[in-house]
């Protein structure tokens, strides 16, 4: 009977001892998860920029397309998730929002020729991590023209309208010269009831286009500012110029639309 008593005590003792032991690791095993889980994580970061100086350089380095100006949109955002892998490299690039798939093509455009990236580290080790860029759009141009009809001169051509919307997602804003009614109807005609849109060639502001120094034969001197070799010259001075087929160079200067006025230059092909 006496021994009975002590076997039981004895077994109680494991019991107890048991208990503690499991909840001793129990114990370890919830420290050992916290601290995995407020363990260092670093994003990424694009190799050559902070992570406040890539979105600067996201939006100085974007271009305005034509296309939704064209629409009469003149503000716009997109948001893009993509991946950056532990060897620095974008992967999987996604649309979260997109106001207008031009701008999409472009924000796509700063995120694929930007580079590298220094990739994300957890707990010290490189790894894949999603990140997000938001790129906004606001037009450089302001005008309340209604452009949708307006005429595109593109390569000395007046653009049937499928021609122009066919090109027009490859062209930007800093390409093109809008010209009012008035500068229309001076440089195509009075018959013209639409404002204009020049696409400038490769080469800046310079029009090779014997089409449009044809046009300008008629010019209305109020409203250009003409000038022969950086000389300013009277109407008459000018249509001699034009007449005598020296031109080498033609070309209007986009910067100084002013006050419904336009530098209009030729330059004198040397003998």
């Amino acid at each position: 009977m006496l021994l009975a008593k002590h076997l039981v005590k004895f077994r109680l003792g494991l019991l107890c001892c048991s208990l503690i032991c499991a909840h001793f690791h129990y114990s370890h095993a919830q420290a050992s998860t916290s601290t995995k889980h407020i363990s260092q994580i670093i994003e990424p970061s694009h190799r050559d920029f902070s992570k406040s100086n890539f979105s600067e350089y996201a939006y100085e380095s974007k271009r305005f397309p034509l296309k939704p100006f064209l629409y009469g949109k003149k503000e716009g955002k997109v948001t893009l998730s993509f991946n950056v892998t532990s060897a620095g490299l974008v992967k999987d690039a996604q649309v979260v929002y997109s106001s207008d798939r031009s701008y999409t093509k472009e924000a796509f455009k700063i995120l694929r020729e930007a580079g590298m990236w220094n990739p994300g580290m957890r707990d010290g080790i490189t790894t894949n991590m999603k990140c997000k860029l938001t790129v906004t759009f606001k037009a450089p141009i302001a005008t309340n023209a209604n452009l949708r009809q307006a005429k595109v001169i593109h390569e000395g051509k007046i653009l049937p309208t499928n021609k122009i919307w066919y090109i027009a997602d490859g062209i930007y804003l800093d390409q093109i010269m809008i010209l009012d009614l008035k500068q229309s109807q001076a440089l195509l005609g009075n018959d013209t009831k639409q404002p204009t849109i020049i696409i400038k060639e490769n080469e800046g502001n310079r029009m090779y286009s014997e089409e449009i120094i044809s046009k300008l034969n008629n010019i209305d001197s109020s409203i250009f500012n003409l000038y022969i070799n950086d000389q300013e010259v009277d109407l008459n001075t000018w249509k001699q110029a034009l007449k005598s087929h020296q031109h080498k160079n033609f070309y209007m200067d986009a910067s100084y639309i002013k006050a419904s006025k336009i530098n209009a230059k030729l330059e004198i092909q040397n003998k």
